[in-house]
């Protein structure tokens, strides 16, 4: 009958050895995934604040362009009506270089965009706010656009002495809700480079929506803040 074969001697020390090394892999192996994660994460963070740069720049450059043309037309209506020459609305667009109520064109593709993937999850909760409260006040402000068209195009033909009043009243808390989303805007572009590291854009000055946007300056060369180029 054969001799039983003798169990081999267990070496815990090589047995602890490999398990050591199972264990660091596995760690390795989560940590590099985990790396791979926070750098693709980052990545389309950066992505994502860099479109929301590029959109609320170019909605402001149009919000400076047609808000100061809103802001000067709210002036010279009001002047006109305390002078008793604007009554109806037809007597308004005798005014030189007034064109009526020019809309303005405000993107918000970025934040539908982040809000749609789930990204928008990728910014802190100040930032996410802040960008909630700007497209929010773009919001108002498609909404009371789409209001003013509507009384404009129901009233152009009425000859209701009480026109230019209501005109003003609602103009006036149009300007108001520009200068709200101007003030946004500004916030929003400084945060998202101080974000980045970068140099914020150039400031607006504060009182851009005082000026003249048909006047031009001391040399004779036109105003900085250019008029409405394409009204509606």
């Amino acid at each position: 009958m054969p001799e039983p074969t003798a169990l081999r001697r267990i070496d815990w020390g090589v047995l602890g050895v490999e398990a050591f090394a199972i264990f660091l892999s596995v760690l390795l192996g989560f940590g590099v995934t985990e790396w791979r994660d926070a750098r693709a994460e980052a990545g389309r963070r950066a992505d994502l604040l860099e479109a929301f740069a590029q959109e609320i720049a170019a909605n402001r450059d149009g919000l400076v362009g047609k808000g100061s043309y809103h802001h000067w037309l709210v002036r010279e209506v009001g002047a006109e009506a305390e002078a008793g020459r604007g009554r109806v609305l037809s007597d308004v667009f005798q005014i030189e270089n007034v064109s009526g109520f020019n809309p303005l064109s405000l993107s918000g593709t970025a934040w539908q965009t982040a809000t749609a993937t789930g990204d928008i999850a990728l910014l802190d909760f100040d930032t996410a706010s802040l960008l909630w409260r700007l497209y929010d006040a773009q919001r108002q402000i498609d909404d009371e656009q789409d209001r003013m068209r509507a009384i404009a195009l129901d009233q152009f033909n009425s000859t209701d002495p009480g026109q230019v009043t209501r005109f003003l009243t609602l103009m006036r808390e149009f300007t108001s809700l520009e200068r709200e989303l101007l003030f946004l805007t500004t916030e929003a572009l400084q945060s998202i480079a101080d974000d980045r590291g970068l140099e914020p854009p150039l400031a607006i000055p504060a009182d851009v929506f005082e000026r003249d946007p048909f006047a031009a300056t001391s040399s004779g060369s036109p105003s900085p803040v250019a008029p409405p180029d394409d009204r509606e």
